[in-house]
């Protein structure tokens, strides 16, 4: 886990190319970001320029964008907008309405497990006003060894973002 305010997720991030690096129907692109850092060496940086998503790619010939996330300790990813920025989600918003899936991914290294969240899921909950995500509302995987939670592979997650049903309001992993 990193400790730096800049680009968090960038641990999460490195754990995705791993693992689904050479997997044969899904090619994810990562989206380089140009970082400069805060003045006063005050230990971060800020984005100047780059994608306004993680990931861009499609798995089983179904067209994804992926940003991730991570939290340290807690239950809640914050849904602040120094934390989800406006233009991320408007790049998934976008995203899905050209026709593709947009996923938030949040590694919980606290909680030991990775919930991932449909985009769609979060947009409902912005539009309600709550101001976080808990840990349980996403379809989860373990980072370790937790029990009870699959582990966190490169099929798991493909299952995940071709088999999430967009066709209800309730945005669930389809024979889940």
């Amino acid at each position: 886990m990193l400790n730096s305010r800049a680009n968090r997720g960038r641990a999460l991030e490195e754990l995705i190319e791993r693992i689904t690096g050479n997997v044969p129907g899904c090619v994810l692109f990562s989206q380089a970001n140009r970082w400069v850092p805060l003045k006063g060496g005050r230990g971060g940086a800020f984005p100047a320029r780059g994608a306004p998503v993680d990931f861009v790619g499609a798995v089983r010939g179904v067209p994804v964008v992926l940003e991730c996330k991570e939290v340290g300790k807690g239950k809640r990813f914050p849904l602040t907008a120094s934390r989800l920025p406006e233009r991320e989600i408007q790049a998934m918003e976008r995203f899905e309405e050209a026709g593709g899936r947009a996923f938030l991914l949040v590694a919980f290294w606290g909680e030991d497990v990775l919930a991932v969240y449909p985009f769609s899921f979060v947009r409902e909950k912005l539009a309600s006003g709550m101001k976080s995500l808990r840990v349980e509302e996403g379809v989860l995987f373990s980072l370790g060894v937790r029990k009870g939670v699959p582990p966190v592979s490169a099929a798991g997650l493909m299952e995940m973002f071709v088999a999430c049903d967009y066709s209800s309001n309730r945005h669930v992993l389809v024979g889940h």
